[in-house]
């Protein structure tokens, strides 16, 4: 008897509430439409732009020393040296 009044009583609330009840799953539904949209888009632009890189010939690192000299000649040497490196191009700027 108890459950029938508890289920009278949501179905009542609920009757009154339909509209509000409507917008957030509208809400929801466009919310989870808009996200789902986008997922596949994240691997194009990552595609795009690494192919864009690639074809201008960007660098993969820039490395700027904190010293106002710069880098020492052995640090340079170390970077030649250094078996992941194909190229090291060097300049100073004040």
């Amino acid at each position: 008897m108890v459950k029938k009044a508890i289920l009278k009583s949501y179905f009542r609330l609920f009757k009154g509430e339909i509209a509000r009840f409507l917008a957030m799953a509208l809400i929801s539904a466009v919310g989870i439409g808009f996200i789902s949209g986008l997922t596949p888009v994240e691997y194009k632009l990552k595609t795009s732009v690494s192919d864009y890189l690639i074809s201008v010939n960007a660098p993969d690192l820039i490395a700027q020393s904190s010293l106002a000299t710069g880098f020492t000649s052995e640090e340079i040497k170390t970077l030649n040296e250094s078996s992941d490196v194909k190229e090291v191009e060097y300049f100073s700027s004040y």
